[in-house]
């Protein structure tokens, strides 16, 4: 990592820090796009419950999806991918990443579980000066920085271990939303995302490194954790509730894990909730682009929106 703190979103990131999907490619590509109408009097938009990073199939956007895109005055992703951005716009690497205390990440972490991600990284050929870097992250980021460095050492059989890299629902609906000159816009921002994640405790950030820890010293050395197709399936046909349930049943428990999945995916959502509201009251019949967790739980930008009077509507594919 040349001492610098790289952090790569997107395939690496899903694959390693979430669990990873290793799937065969669906031949014929599959249709996806579960969409949301919502609606008070004149002010008229939609939502699409997305993924943002490839899930090992490829991926078409339904016929549904493609005529929303055409028709939205606007297109309002969670974060416009960064293949949207101008280069020179494209946010850099900032402060908030890097370590705001004296103390040591080994001393956050204690002995034993600084000893084990050491192990890890080794067994995963992490790149020279990895856990140095690590040490140079606060430590709600170490989780994401471990994932980034053993998805580093795993470039090299890259191949071997995971399907060819396919494109996530963000980038095909940039690729649409672009193709009808659609304008863009965010419902977050990277920043806003870093905020949420600085709010972890030490305890609950500990347990999430602990977590991915243990989940890459129990697979077969070199392989990637796969995530339940419990998961994967649901959200693939359009189910984002069932998924939701099965991710939270399996990646957000015990406690504290349970607190860390609330901070840094649920208690996002009213900000998101109020900006999409924004645009539906200046008539720019948004495209709402955001994960599908997002669209599913008790705090939902689907519940969130009904609180403030719209009337929402799943339609059909």
């Amino acid at each position: 990592m040349d001492g610098r703190i790289r952090i790569r979103w997107g395939a690496t990131l899903f694959a390693l820090a979430l669990g990873g999907c290793a799937m065969k490619p669906a031949v014929p590509p599959l249709a996806v796009g579960a969409v949301w109408e919502v609606r008070k009097g004149e002010s008229v938009g939609h939502l699409v419950a997305s993924f943002h990073s490839g899930v090992g199939r490829d991926l078409v956007l339904t016929d549904r999806l493609a005529s929303v895109i055409a028709g939205a005055g606007v297109v309002a992703f969670e974060s416009i991918p960064q293949s949207g951005r101008d280069p020179r716009e494209r946010p850099p690497v900032i402060a908030i990443h890097l370590r705001g205390t004296s103390e040591t990440l080994e001393s956050e972490l204690g002995p034993p579980l600084a000893a084990r991600v050491r192990g890890v990284l080794a067994d995963y050929r992490a790149p020279v000066g990895a856990w140095e870097t690590l040490g140079k992250l606060r430590l709600p980021f170490v989780k994401i920085g471990i994932a980034v460095a053993v998805g580093m050492g795993l470039d090299g059989q890259w191949g071997l271990v995971a399907p060819a890299p396919t494109a996530g629902l963000d980038e095909l609906i940039l690729r649409e939303a672009q193709r009808s000159s659609r304008p863009l816009a965010e419902l977050e921002s990277v920043t806003a995302v870093n905020r949420a994640r600085m709010r972890l405790t030490r305890e609950e950030a500990v347990a999430e490194i602990e977590a991915l820890v243990r989940k890459l010293e129990t697979m077969p050395r070199g392989e990637l954790p796969v995530v339940d197709a419990n998961v994967i399936e649901p959200m693939l046909a359009g189910d984002v509730g069932a998924s939701y349930a099965a991710y939270r049943e399996r990646y957000c428990a015990p406690p504290p894990l349970d607190r860390v999945c609330d901070k840094t995916a649920d208690d996002r959502n009213e900000d998101m909730a109020a900006r999409f509201e924004a645009l539906l009251a200046e008539g720019r019949r948004p495209l709402g682009v955001a994960g599908a967790y997002h669209l599913a739980g008790p705090s939902s930008l689907l519940v969130l929106l009904r609180k403030r009077g719209y009337a929402v509507k799943r339609l059909d594919p």
